[in-house]
């Protein structure tokens, strides 16, 4: 393995170490294409934590951002999909 793989290897699990992360990837692979406020509903936290955790997973790699309009929905990138298969795999 060379020191950019390792990174990035690192860079994943940073942005799924968090039990708001790691549900809101659960969710997301439930529900591609999910805007903030309909994760607000679903899992009764303050919109401003959930946008917090979503910029993160964004950063990390893990999610996308569809822009549509006035609407901003997410879905699992290819890393975000081998972590929540990873995830899936200890439930």
């Amino acid at each position: 393995m060379n020191k950019r793989n390792i990174k990035k290897i690192e860079k994943v699990f940073k942005g799924g170490a968090n039990h708001y992360r790691i549900e809101l990837l659960v969710l997301i692979d439930k529900n591609p294409d999910i805007t903030l406020s309909s994760l607000v509903d679903i899992m009764d936290v303050a919109f401003k934590t959930l946008a917090q955790h979503l910029y993160k997973l964004y950063l990390y790699g893990l999610i996308n951002k569809i822009y549509n309009n006035q609407r901003v929905m997410h879905r699992l990138s290819d890393s975000g999909k081998k972590v929540v298969r990873f995830i899936k795999s200890w439930m």
